[in-house]
């Protein structure tokens, strides 16, 4: 799969806008848990808050819920925004070379705003990537981009792959030499040789 273009973000954005109503936004962000068997003697590294062991995949989906970026394969103990700080990807954003388009008004406005990848709590709030507002003390300018921000991140929850069914048909071997091999991809993760 080829990297993403400035054209092609500008499509996203453009989707985005004309679908959710979120000006700017280049990509939909989140961590998803697969289920699987844990390694023996792996301790608690595997399992999660949810009670199950499983590794995380931070992926990036764009207006259509398809895939632009996934990075697989941390410890299902750890957090969304720690895993997603040691991505590739968070590298590349905060190199600034994902090719993400210069700055742009806001349609029917002249306020100048990056675009930026949503996310939720979990994520930093950066300069190419936003997330909600705290919910205490909301304005009603605030709620309305927690809204809009919320209605376009929804989309992603609805297409990551589900747990898998209690009888184990779906897990991901134990052996970690296959789960390390099978975690690649469509780019190298830090996690790769941890393993």
């Amino acid at each position: 799969m080829p990297s993403p273009d400035k054209n092609h973000w500008q499509l996203v954005a453009d989707t985005f806008y004309k679908k959710w109503q979120f000006p700017n936004c280049i990509g939909a962000i989140d961590g998803k848990h697969v289920e699987m068997k844990a390694p023996s003697l792996s301790g608690s590294l595997y399992w999660n808050y949810k009670g199950y062991p499983s590794i995380v995949f931070i992926a990036v989906i764009d207006a259509f819920s398809r895939y632009t970026v996934i990075e697989v394969g941390a410890y299902g103990s750890s957090t969304d925004g720690g895993i997603f700080q040691n991505t590739r990807f968070y590298q590349q954003l905060s190199e600034n070379t994902l090719n993400v388009p210069m700055d742009n008004p806001i349609p029917g406005t002249d306020t100048v705003m990056p675009y930026v990848f949503i996310g939720d709590e979990a994520f930093p709030l950066e300069y190419h990537l936003t997330r909600p507002f705290p919910r205490r003390s909301l304005t009603d300018e605030k709620k309305i981009f927690n809204n809009r921000l919320s209605r376009a991140r929804r989309l992603e929850a609805d297409e990551s792959p589900k747990r898998p069914v209690k009888n184990g048909a779906n897990r991901i071997p134990t052996d970690s030499k296959k789960v390390g091999r099978s975690r690649v991809v469509l780019v190298e993760t830090p996690w790769q040789t941890s393993l």
